[in-house]
C-alpha cells in the first residue's frame, strides 16, 4: 500500500472527504480497492459503502474488493447508486405506509407516458393544450416520448424534489418545518411565474397526471429520476440523532461511515444531493473520477459532482498523475486527444502539452501526487509516432470491415490471449447489436447485447402477430405473415431455404402464386407429409388469430405456447448456459413480465399494447444471470463498457454524421432554456452566440464519448470507418488516423484496407473458398494436375459438409440444377443497343452488367439524386452565371427528403460546392458551349457481320478550334487514375460515334461533327478536377474505340456471361450477394 492510499484511509477514518480526480488508466478504481482493504482493518464491513454509477460496474467491483471473510453484510459490497437510493426510498415508504414501492423503469416509464399521450389523443380527459408546431403527429412519435421524459426527469430530480412549507398562521418560532417531497412541483411552479411558456404549461398538466399514475397503490411507484430526489427527501428529514454509523429509523441498516463511489463523472446530477446529505450525517466521502469521460448524459450525467466537490473547501482533492499498464503510445495518442476536449485545466489531472502541468505544481486544495516523470515533460512521444499501437482502417463496406475485425479479433485470440481481453465500441447501440451480430456469425465469441424487446429476435415475431391479426382471407397479408415468421428464430429458414419452402408448398398446393399457393396450405389441415416449418407457421398464426379482446399477458400466452420452442430452448440452454437460446429465453420473459405489468393495470387490448412496445427503443431490465460469461468479447457503447480496460480496443464505424453524432438534443421542449432558468432564472437559447455554443458543446461531449472508448485500451487499438456513397469517415477518425502508419490518405482519397488481406476464419467462409476451388478445378480438366486438384478440394468439401450442417453437400449446389435457358441473350439477325457508360460496366465485369439490367440495381441513393440535380443545372444554365446556378441547386435540393437536419445541413454544403465548381467551370471553359444533353446516334457492323447501335447523351459539347469536345460531369467519388484515361471506355465510344454517327441538339438540329478529345469533370473534389483524353485520331492505335465497340455488342450477344473479380469494385457492387466468384478471389492467393 503506498503512502497516498494511507493518506487517503487516514483522511476518510478521521470523517473528512477526499476527492480522487486522473485521466483514464491512472489507478483511481485500485486506489479505492487500495482504500476498502485498509478501511476493513479498522471499520466494520457493513459501514462502508461503494457506490457505482451503474449495475455493470457494480458487478466488476463488488469480485475485486477485499471482503473479510467472516463479513455480513446486508446487502453487496458494491452497489449502483441507484440501486442504493431505491432501497432507501423504499424502506422508508414501506415502515411509512406498509406497501411496497415498485421502481419503474426507463421503458417502463415510456409505456406510462405513450399510454397517457394516447389517452389524450382520443379525448380522455382534458388533455393540455400544446402548441400549433406540436402537432399530433409530433405527439404520437417515440423521440417525443424521449423529450417529454427528459422534461419530466429534469424537473422531478432539480433541487431534490422537497419543499419547505412557510410556517403556518400563529406557529411559534421554534416551529419545525415540515419538509415536504413535490416532486418539483413548486419549482415548476416558480419557473412559470416568469416564463409562461405554452410548452411548460402542457408539459406541467402531464406531470400532475403522471404523478397520479405514480402514486396509485399497487399501480405506480418511483421511477429512475425521482428515486435519487425521493432518497435524498428521506435522509434529509431523518432525525438528528440519525448519523454515521448508527441505523436508520425506517431501516436496521446503519448510516455508512465511509461513502466509496467509482466513476462519480457518471453519476447523475441530481446526486449530489444525496452524496450531500450523507455527509451532512458524517459519512466521509471519497470520489474518484476522470471528468473528460463523462458517457451518461443521457440519464443526466455531467461530471458536476466532481466539479462541486473540488471547489468545495471541505473536500481535498488528489491528482493522480501517472497513467499505468499501458502502452506509451497509447497515452500519449489519449493525452493528445485528452487536450481537445478539456476544459477543466484547473484541476491540473490532465497535462499541458508543453509541459505547463507539472509534479509539484499545485492549487488551492489540490494535493499533486509525485510519480515521476509524467506526459509533457522533456521530450514526449508525438502521437505520429505511433503506427504499431493504434491502427486506422478504412472499408468499402460495412461488411467487409466485420469480416476483417472477426479475423483480427480471432488472430489475437490464438495469439494467447482471451476473448475478454477484447472490446468493440460503437457510437450507438443499433451499431453495436448489428457488429455483435456479424462477430458471432464469423465465429467471434461476443457477449450477448440486451436488445428493445421491439427489435430482439425473439418477441418481434411475436409482438407483429399481436399488432397484426393474421386474415385467413386476404392471400397476399397472410402469406407475407408466414414468410415473415418462417425467417425468424422459430422456423430459421435462411432466404435460400424459402425459396425451397414455398417451392415445396406450391407444388402440394398448386395457385397461381406463391402467395395463394402458401395461403391455401394455411388454410388446410397440416399433417407430417406437410413442408418442414409449415406447421409451427400455422399453428402461430392461428393461435394469434384468436387473440380477440383478451389482455395483452393472455394473447401472448396462447401464441407462445404454439410455437412450441420452450421445451427445445430449455434444453438447450441446460447443455450449454452461454449458448444463444438463452438470451432468447431471457428476451421472451422480459415481453411477458412487461405483459403482465401492463395486463394488471387493464385498459390495453393485445394490439395497443404490442404498438407502444414497438415504438420503444430502450431495453427491459435483463432477468437473466450474468455469471459464466467471462470470456466473451464485449460489445457496446461507451456509455456500457466505461468501466472496462482491456488489452485490444476496437473503435467502429467512426463515421461523418455518426460520431461525433451533431444532433442537438432538447430542441422541441426547450430543454436547455428549462434547466437555465431552474438554476439561473433566465433563457439562454436568445442568446445569438447560443447556437455556436450549443454545437461546441456538442462536439465536446461527443469527444468525451470517443476519448472513453479510446482509452479502454491497455495495449493496442483498431480504429474503423466506412467509405462508400453515403458515409466518409469521420474528423475524429482523421485525428488519428494522422498519426498512423496507413495516413488518411493516398492520392485520389483514403486508403482502403480489404478483408482479402488475412485468412478465411469461419467455417463458412472455408466452405465457400473449398467450394470455388473445387468448380474451378473441375473446370481446368486440361491441366496436368486437374483430376488430382479435384480429388483434394472434393475430400475437403467433403469433411466439411460432414462437419456441420450449414454446409450445403454438392447435391443442393445450385451448380446442380438446371440451367433455365442456354440460348444466347441476342441472336445473330438481332441489333444490339450499346450506351457508352454501358460499354464501360460491360468491360467492368459482364456478369454484373447483365444482373443489373434485369433488375439487380439498387435503388436510387441520394448521393444519384443530388448528381441528377447538378447535371439538370448545368442543363439549363450551358453558359451560367454561377449565382443562377446555386439558385437553382438551391431551389431543387429542397426537394430532396432527409432523415435528421444535420445531413440535410451536410449534404446542402455539399451540393453548394458543386454548383460553385461547375459555375467555375462554366466562366473559364476554354470552348464555346454548342449543346447541353445532346444526342448521339451510330450504327455499325462487327466482322461477323453482326449490327450493333451506339446511342447516348453528352452532358456538353463544346467547339474548339481543333473540333467538338467531350464534357462528362462526375459528382461521384470514383476518380480514374491518369493511366486509365488514354483508353477511357466510355469517352472513346463516344468520340467514336460521334466520328461514325452524328449528334442531335434539341429536338431537331442533326449535326455532323468530328470529335477532337474529350474530358472528364470532377464537380465533388478539388484536388482533382479534370482528366482528358486526347482524339482518337492521334492515338497509336485510332481504331481502338471501334473495335471494343465490336468486341463488347459480341459479347453482349452471350449466352453466359462471367464475372470478373477486382475485390475494390466488388465490395461496391450491388449484385455481389448472386455472385458466384466474389468470395473465393478475395482469398486466392493470401
Amino acid at each position: 500500500m503506498d503512502e497516498v492510499t494511507e493518506r487517503i484511509g487516514a483522511k476518510l477514518l478521521a470523517g473528512e472527504s477526499v476527492t480522487v480526480v486522473g485521466r483514464p488508466g491512472t489507478g483511481k478504481t485500485t486506489m479505492l480497492e487500495s482504500v476498502y482493504a485498509q478501511l476493513m482493518s479498522s471499520v466494520s464491513p457493513s459501514s462502508v459503502l461503494v457506490l457505482t454509477p451503474n449495475r455493470d460496474h457494480a458487478d466488476v467491483l463488488r469480485n475485486r474488493l477485499a471482503v473479510p471473510r467472516d463479513a455480513v453484510l446486508a446487502s453487496a459490497p458494491a452497489r449502483s447508486i441507484s440501486s442504493f437510493a431505491y432501497g432507501i426510498a423504499r424502506a422508508a415508504h414501506t415502515t411509512q405506509t406498509g406497501d411496497d414501492l415498485e421502481f419503474i423503469s426507463g421503458a417502463d416509464q415510456d409505456v406510462f407516458l405513450a399510454d397517457l399521450l394516447a389517452g389524450h389523443e382520443l379525448g380522455h380527459g382534458r388533455g393540455p393544450a400544446w402548441p400549433a408546431e406540436i402537432t399530433a403527429e409530433v405527439r404520437s412519435t417515440s423521440a417525443f416520448r424521449t423529450e417529454v421524459r427528459d422534461f419530466l426527469n429534469r424537473v422531478m430530480e432539480f433541487d431534490f424534489g422537497v419543499r419547505i412549507p412557510a410556517p403556518s398562521a400563529g406557529g411559534g418560532p421554534e416551529q419545525t418545518p415540515e419538509f415536504v417531497f413535490d416532486f418539483g412541483r413548486s419549482a415548476l411552479d416558480r419557473v412559470l411565474e416568469h416564463h409562461r411558456d405554452p410548452r411548460w404549461e402542457a408539459v406541467a398538466q402531464v406531470l400532475e397526471e403522471y404523478l397520479d399514475i405514480m402514486s396509485m397503490p399497487g399501480y405506480g411507484g418511483t421511477d429512475s429520476a425521482t428515486v435519487l430526489a425521493r432518497a435524498a427527501f428521506e435522509i434529509l428529514r431523518e432525525p438528528a440523532e440519525v448519523t454515521a454509523g448508527r441505523a436508520w429509523t425506517f431501516a436496521p441498516d446503519v448510516v455508512p461511515t465511509v461513502v466509496l463511489a467509482d466513476g462519480v463523472q457518471d453519476f447523475p446530477a441530481a446526486s449530489w444531493g444525496l452524496l450531500e446529505q450523507l455527509r451532512e450525517r458524517g459519512s466521509a466521502l471519497a470520489l474518484f473520477g476522470s471528468p473528460e469521460t463523462v458517457t451518461g448524459r443521457f440519464h443526466g450525467a455531467d461530471a458536476s459532482i466532481i466539479d462541486r466537490s473540488a471547489s468545495d473547501e471541505r473536500f481535498t482533492t488528489v491528482v493522480l498523475p501517472e497513467v499505468k499498464n499501458t502502452a506509451d503510445e497509447l497515452v500519449a495518442v489519449g493525452d493528445d486527444f485528452g487536450r481537445r476536449i478539456t476544459t477543466r485545466w484547473g484541476l491540473q489531472h490532465m497535462p499541458r502539452p508543453d509541459g505547463a502541468a507539472r509534479t509539484g505544481e499545485s492549487a488551492d486544495g489540490i494535493e499533486p501526487v509525485d510519480a515521476g516523470p509524467q506526459q509533457g515533460e522533456g521530450e514526449p512521444e508525438p502521437v505520429a509516432s505511433s503506427p504499431d499501437k493504434v491502427e486506422t482502417h478504412v472499408f468499402e463496406g460495412a461488411a467487409s470491415s466485420y469480416r476483417y475485425l472477426a479475423r483480427r479479433v480471432t488472430n489475437f485470440v490464438e495469439d494467447g490471449h482471451a476473448w475478454s481481453d477484447v472490446a468493440v465500441l460503437c457510437r450507438n447501440t443499433s451499431t453495436a447489436r448489428v457488429v455483435a451480430n456479424e462477430l458471432s456469425a464469423s465465429g467471434v465469441a461476443t457477449a450477448n447485447i440486451m436488445q428493445p424487446l421491439s427489435i430482439d429476435p425473439a418477441t418481434a415475431p411475436l409482438l407483429e402477430l399481436l399488432a397484426r391479426t393474421p386474415d385467413f382471407d386476404d392471400d397476399e397479408s397472410i402469406a407475407a405473415q408466414a414468410l415473415s415468421l418462417a425467417g425468424s428464430i422459430y422456423v430459421r429458414l435462411d432466404p435460400v431455404q424459402i425459396r425451397r419452402f414455398k417451392r415445396v408448398v406450391r407444388k402440394q398446393f398448386p395457385a397461381a402464386k406463391s402467395s395463394n399457393s402458401l395461403a391455401q396450405a394455411l388454410r388446410s389441415d397440416i399433417d407430417d407429409s406437410s413442408p418442414p416449418g409449415l406447421a409451427t407457421i400455422s399453428r402461430m398464426l392461428h393461435a394469434a388469430a384468436e387473440v380477440g379482446s383478451v389482455d395483452p399477458h393472455e394473447a401472448l400466452w396462447g401464441i407462445w405456447e404454439a410455437a412450441g420452442i420452450a421445451d427445445k430452448w430449455q434444453t438447450e440452454v441446460l447443455k450449454d448456459p452461454e449458448s444463444v437460446a438463452n438470451a432468447h429465453l431471457d428476451s421472451v420473459l422480459r415481453l411477458f413480465t412487461l405483459a403482465e405489468k401492463i395486463s394488471d393495470r387493464g385498459g390495453f387490448t393485445a394490439r395497443s399494447f404490442a404498438g407502444i412496445v414497438a415504438e420503444q427503443d430502450i431495453a427491459q431490465d435483463s432477468l437473466a444471470a450474468q455469471a459464466g460469461t467471462d470470456d466473451l468479447v464485449q460489445v457496446g457503447t461507451p456509455s456500457s463498457l466505461a468501466h472496462l480496460r482491456v488489452p485490444l480496443v476496437i473503435i467502429a464505424e467512426v463515421n461523418e454524421g455518426v460520431w461525433p453524432n451533431p444532433k442537438i438534443r432538447g430542441g422541441i421542449l426547450g430543454l436547455d432554456d428549462l434547466s437555465a432558468v431552474l438554476l439561473t432564472g433566465e433563457t439562454v437559447t436568445s442568446d445569438p452566440g447560443y447556437h455556436s455554443h450549443a454545437k461546441r458543446t456538442n462536439l465536446r461531449e461527443e469527444g468525451e464519448l470517443f476519448y472513453t472508448a479510446l482509452t479502454r485500451a491497455e495495449e493496442h487499438v483498431i480504429v474503423t470507418a466506412i467509405s462508400d456513397a453515403e458515409s466518409n469517415p469521420s474528423p475524429f477518425f482523421d485525428v488519428l488516423a494522422a498519426g498512423t502508419a496507413k495516413g488518411t490518405q493516398d492520392a485520389d482519397g483514403y486508403a482502403i484496407t480489404h478483408e482479402d488481406e488475412l485468412l478465411p476464419l469461419s467455417l463458412a467462409e472455408m466452405a465457400a473458398h473449398a467450394r470455388a476451388r473445387l468448380l474451378r478445378a473441375a473446370a481446368d480438366s486440361e491441366q496436368e494436375t486437374a483430376a488430382e486438384d479435384v480429388e483434394e478440394w472434393a475430400q475437403l468439401m467433403a469433411a466439411l459438409s460432414a462437419t456441420s450442417s450449414t454446409v450445403d453437400p454438392p447435391e443442393r449446389w445450385r451448380e446442380t440444377e438446371d440451367i433455365t435457358s442456354a440460348q444466347p441473350l441476342y441472336g445473330a439477325e438481332d441489333l444490339v443497343k450499346v450506351s457508352p457508360s454501358q460499354v464501360e460496366s460491360f468491360t467492368d465485369c459482364s456478369l454484373r452488367w447483365f444482373l443489373t439490367r434485369n433488375g439487380g440495381d439498387r435503388p436510387g441513393s441520394l448521393a444519384q439524386s443530388l448528381g441528377t440535380i447538378i447535371h439538370a443545372a448545368a442543363e439549363n444554365y450551358p453558359q451560367g452565371p454561377a449565382s443562377a446556378i446555386r439558385e437553382f441547386v438551391d431551389e431543387e435540393f429542397k426537394t430532396l427528403d432527409f432523415n435528421a437536419e444535420w445531413e440535410r445541413d451536410r449534404e446542402h454544403v455539399l451540393a453548394m460546392k458543386m454548383a460553385d465548381r461547375l459555375g467555375e467551370y462554366i466562366k473559364d471553359s476554354p470552348g464555346e458551349p454548342i449543346g447541353v444533353e445532346a444526342q448521339v446516334y451510330a450504327t455499325g457492323v462487327d466482322e461477323n457481320g453482326q449490327e450493333w447501335k451506339v446511342t447516348g447523351r453528352l452532358d456538353r459539347i463544346e467547339r474548339t478550334p481543333e473540333g467538338i469536345r467531350i464534357v462528362d460531369f462526375k459528382t461521384g467519388k470514383n476518380t480514374p487514375t491518369g493511366q486509365e484515361m488514354p483508353r477511357h471506355a466510355q469517352l472513346g465510344v463516344y468520340q467514336e460515334a460521334i466520328n461514325s454517327g452524328s449528334i442531335t441538339i434539341g429536338d431537331d438540329q442533326v449535326v455532323d461533327a468530328k470529335a477532337y478529345g474529350a474530358e472528364l469533370v470532377f464537380l465533388r473534389y478539388t484536388k482533382q478536377k479534370k482528366r482528358e483524353q486526347s482524339a482518337l485520331e492521334i492515338d497509336e492505335d485510332p481504331g481502338w474505340a471501334r473495335d471494343l465497340i465490336n468486341d463488347v455488342s459480341g459479347r453482349m450477344r452471350a449466352a453466359e456471361f462471367p464475372a470478373r473479380v477486382e475485390p475494390q469494385k466488388c465490395m461496391s457492387c450491388p449484385v455481389r450477394t448472386s455472385c458466384p466468384a466474389i468470395g473465393p478471389k478475395m482469398l486466392e492467393d493470401s
